[in-house]
C-alpha cells in the first residue's frame, strides 16, 4: 500500500467514525455537512479520479452544495494532488501546516 493510499484509507475510516448529518457522494467524492460539528465532519472528500476539465465542474457542485447549507466549501486533499494548482488559482488558501483549504 503506498502513502497517498494509506491516507486516503485513513480519513475514510475517520469519515466513517464521524458521520455528518447530510453526505452526498458525487463520482467518487464525499460532500459532507452537519450544521453544529467541528470542521472535519463538513468537508469534502475527493477521492474520486477526475479528468482536468472535470475539476471545475466538481469544485461548482460543491460550492453549490455547501451554499444551499449556508456554510463554507471545506476539502479534505492528500499531497502530490494534481488540481491543487487549480484550487489555488480559484482563491483557496491554507489554513495551517497541513492541506485543508476553504474558498471565501
Amino acid at each position: 500500500m503506498s502513502g497517498s493510499e494509506s491516507v486516503r484509507g485513513l480519513q475514510e475510516r475517520a469519515a466513517r467514525a464521524l458521520p455528518a448529518e447530510y453526505v452526498e457522494e458525487v463520482a467518487g467524492w464525499r460532500l459532507r455537512h452537519s450544521p453544529s460539528c467541528s470542521w472535519w465532519v463538513g468537508t469534502v472528500l475527493p477521492h474520486g479520479v477526475a479528468g482536468p476539465d472535470e475539476w471545475g465542474r466538481r469544485i461548482l457542485g460543491v460550492e453549490e452544495f455547501y451554499a444551499g447549507r449556508h456554510a463554507v466549501a471545506r476539502f479534505q486533499i492528500r499531497g502530490h494532488v494534481p488540481a491543487l494548482r487549480l484550487y489555488e488559482q480559484a482563491g483557496f488558501r491554507e489554513l495551517c501546516s497541513y492541506h485543508y483549504r476553504t474558498a471565501e
